[in-house]
């Protein structure tokens, strides 16, 4: 099973990359859920420290206070930091991560999920074989290149969901690195350790490495979406050759019943006596809409224009 790691394309047991997409979503959701629990405190420091809710945030506590009451306990909520300029600071980057996460999360089940359908649709896929090769068919069935042209599509349709959970784990992974580079400036403003000391320097450090990332993250989304307007004109054209291949056999069944020589692969002797050689190639092309068969030989080639399929 094909996934795409660091912008290369590796080989994974099914299993093994369901594991991973699982694993994806799991520590998203569990990003999620903290990037949440930051942002309302930052929350509730603007609240705190805003005049405007000041006797709103007093009697929320005294409500509380006496819910508490009959237990023993008492709400001792922490004093926010700086001012409400500061605090407003710090809830913008609270909500730019708890966005990110939330991104992240849905773009990692979104690829999951894009993974799974994969998997499921590649255990039936139907093999792709030489239609120049002869072949046991029903005589009302497709013939060798219409069923070839469907097994096609079908492998289309799964290279495009593997191409899509490529895309979406890709955006999965630049929101996650979006979501700690906010986190981690948001920790570099509640921080009480002073700038110069060391651990103010590790956190600075740590941004830094993330605020990298960032860059490298971008460049697999971009990577990441080239492959998938590719998987999308590949699945566009081959959906078109299956609604193609059913007129195309009856333009050739049709040159086929006026010219019948004109099949024989060993080639064949014309009423001059020229011999054409054998068959090189036999195409069905289009000129301003017209289909024509085409047929190339060693010493010839020949245009069924009696036979035009519009």
């Amino acid at each position: 099973m094909p996934l795409m790691v660091d912008g290369n394309w590796q080989w994974y047991d099914p299993e093994v990359a369901k594991a991973i997409a699982a694993e994806n979503v799991a520590v998203s959701r569990l990003g999620e859920a903290q990037a949440n629990s930051v942002q309302s405190e930052a929350q509730l420091d603007v609240y705190a420290l805003d005049p405007a809710y000041k006797e709103a945030m007093e009697a929320a506590e005294a409500t509380l206070d006496d819910t508490l009451a009959p237990y023993g306990l008492e709400l001792k909520p922490s004093e926010p930091k700086g001012t409400l300029a500061e605090a407003q600071e710090r809830l913008s980057l609270a909500n730019s991560a708890l966005e990110d996460a939330v991104s992240a999360s849905a773009e990692y089940q979104a690829g999951q999920q894009s993974l799974l359908d994969a998997i499921a649709k590649q255990v039936d896929l139907p093999a792709i074989s030489d239609p120049s090769q002869a072949a046991v068919r029903s005589p009302d069935g497709p013939s060798a290149e219409e069923a070839n042209q469907d097994a096609k599509a079908e492998h289309a349709e799964v290279a495009q969901l593997l191409i899509d959970s490529a895309l979406r784990t890709a955006n999965g992974n630049k929101a996650t690195v979006d979501q700690l580079v906010a986190s981690t400036e948001l920790e570099l403003k509640l921080t009480d350790a002073k700038p110069g000391t060391a651990e103010y320097t590790a956190i600075e450090e740590r941004l830094q490495g993330l605020q990298t990332l960032q860059g490298a993250a971008a460049n697999q989304v971009t990577l990441a979406e080239a492959y998938q307007e590719y998987g999308i004109a590949q699945k566009a054209a081959a959906d078109l050759a299956v609604t193609m291949e059913p007129l195309k056999q009856e333009l050739l069944a049709q040159a086929r019943e006026r010219n019948p020589h004109h099949f024989d692969w060993e080639g064949f002797t014309n009423g001059r006596g020229e011999f054409t050689g054998k068959i090189l190639s036999q195409d069905i092309v289009d000129e301003s809409g017209q289909l024509y068969v085409v047929t190339v030989y060693e010493n010839a080639t020949f245009t069924d224009e009696n036979g035009p399929a519009s």
